[in-house]
């Protein structure tokens, strides 16, 4: 009786630092963890959960007690074995005060979450929503209280792998206030940005994605439709999703690229981007194009519709289409809208997918001073931060576009080299082979430019390629490598690129058998065995 009395005192704000003032407390955390009687400690767990609502130095005083947390498992697991039988508190009474005290005791603190995680209550809480997925109340709590442990990233790649994951994705249709809903399906994103694609595979179906689009098509409320793009965003990895999506012929994206609010648009401009996971399904979305050329206009949405407009380009078929816009892209490229952050990178992605393997539109491009000097100017900024892309096509004008060729009072060929060269320092396979190729290219276009090749930090790069451990990727690794010694090759002049060559003669001798880099590593060492 003392106990269900503490628990309606707790109640009132107004009396809880009486609670406190007479260490009832203490008393509490005894009953929680001491008590014989199940019932006993599940009261005192009511308590304990009314306490401990808001007040976060009390919040961390219960989970740092070591016992708290194993008390409140054992209490679960009590009820999940049906030993709970008491006339002063239900089994589903008991549940409701678990989740509570779960949900109060997180919501102050990140730190918290994961000494709830080690505690082992997920998998407890995955058995009890199993038996009690028809009492509102209940689901309340225990979804919210899995809405907060989702902002830790190890507790949300636990919850994805469970079937609360799935029991989330129900609750969207069953919640009507908008605020809450637009909590869970906050919680669900980053579920879904953190599972694996199986994962979300497992948690899809028709309904859920209808009636998230339906949110955040007609909802009012920005946070809501915020949440619930996202989600769309994030479900378009499934297989099953896109698999509908261009069954539909993308019409089901289409209430989002119409929608009145640039938040819904741009979400449904990625969602389209998402869905082009394939050559066959740029080919059926690309009717699509006119909503993204449209998006172009607003600085709220044009990001997210050239991303997308970059995926539908991938077949030549579409290809040939969209090149009808070049003139658009390159404005944009010249005459970037105002407070659209990134643009310029975007911009030069797209249109280096459009050109870069067309010899008639590389040369087109390279003749347009304007835009080489504009790829040259925002290749000077942050490196680590998408710089490489103009810096990509600048190599592809090279090597496509005959660009040292073009002469002009505004081009300086060196600082384009010298730019272009700085692809080297990238990881990536095949953007190093695309660099060496354009390297070589203008060497041969402008043989002066060896002349002020800064060719010692070159030479750095060329001795990590050489000595880069083999990967999976054999075949493309000793490409960039037979690039690599066609360029050695066309250097030999210089002194210090002689010197390379014999001090790695061993390296090269063991790319004679490659049946790529074989013929270049043959022809380098000759040269060095004339000289």
């Amino acid at each position: 009786m003392a106990l269900q009395i503490c628990g309606l005192l707790s109640k009132n704000v107004d009396n809880i630092q009486e609670i406190f003032n007479n260490s009832l407390d203490k008393s509490l955390i005894k009953f929680l963890v001491n008590a014989d009687d199940i019932s006993t400690s599940v009261l005192a767990c009511r308590c304990l959960s009314n306490l401990c609502y808001e007040n976060p130095v009390f919040q961390r005083q219960l989970v740092s007690n070591e016992d708290v947390l194993p008390s409140l498992k054992r209490i679960m697991n009590s009820i999940i074995e049906e030993k709970i039988s008491s006339k002063v508190v239900q089994e589903e009474k008991a549940m409701l005060y678990c989740c509570g005290f779960l949900q109060n005791i997180v919501s102050e603190h990140d730190d918290i979450i994961s000494t709830v995680l080690l505690a082992g209550i997920i998998p407890l809480l995955e058995k009890l929503m199993e038996r009690h997925w028809s009492d509102p109340m209940i689901c309340n709590l225990a979804s919210f209280f899995l809405i907060r442990l989702c902002d830790d990233e190890d507790a949300a790649t636990c919850i994805s792998k469970t079937s609360l994951f799935d029991f989330l994705c129900k609750r969207v249709s069953l919640i009507e206030d908008e605020s809450d809903l637009a909590e869970l399906l906050y919680g669900i994103f980053h579920l879904l940005r953190l599972s694996e694609s199986k994962d979300i595979e497992r948690i899809y179906n028709d309904k859920f994605f209808d009636d998230v689009c339906k949110l955040a098509c007609q909802s009012e409320s920005e946070d809501l439709y915020k949440c619930a793009c996202d989600v769309i965003v994030s479900l378009l990895y499934s297989r099953s999703c896109i698999a509908r999506v261009i069954h539909s012929k993308g019409e089901l994206l289409i209430p989002m690229l119409t929608n009145e609010h640039s938040v819904v648009r741009a979400s449904g401009a990625l969602a389209l981007g998402n869905a082009v996971d394939c050559t066959a399904n740029a080919e059926i979305l690309l009717p699509l194009k006119s909503y993204l050329l449209e998006m172009l206009q607003d600085k709220d949405t044009i990001l997210a519709a050239l991303a997308a407009l970059k995926n539908l380009s991938i077949p030549t078929s579409n290809k040939e289409i969209l090149l009808g816009h070049l003139p658009k892209f390159i404005d944009l490229l010249l005459n970037p809208l105002e407070g659209s952050v990134n643009l310029e990178m975007k911009v030069v992605q797209l249109i280096r997918v459009l050109v870069a393997s067309s010899s008639v539109q590389c040369s087109q491009l390279a003749s347009n001073i304007p835009v080489v000097c504009r790829l040259v100017a925002i290749s000077d900024r942050d490196f680590d931060h998408g710089a490489h892309e103009p810096r990509r096509l600048l190599a592809a004008l090279i090597t496509y576009g005959s660009l040292m060729k073009k002469n002009s009072s505004e081009l300086d060929h060196s600082t384009i080299i010298k730019t272009v060269s700085r692809l080297l320092e990238l990881p990536h396979s095949v953007t190093k082979a695309e660099v060496l190729i354009a390297l070589n290219m203008a060497f041969g276009q402008q043989p002066s430019l060896k002349l002020t090749f800064d060719v010692d930090k070159f030479l750095k790069s060329a001795k990590e390629i050489l000595n880069e451990e083999p990967n999976d990727h054999v075949l493309q690794q000793h490409s960039v490598i037979s690039n690599l010694l066609v360029l050695l090759f066309v250097l030999w002049e210089l002194k210090p690129v002689q010197a390379f060559i014999s001090s790695n003669k061993e390296a090269i001798v063991s790319l004679k058998e490659s049946s790529v880099a074989g013929n270049s590593a043959s022809a380098l060492l000759d040269r060095l065995e004339s000289s």
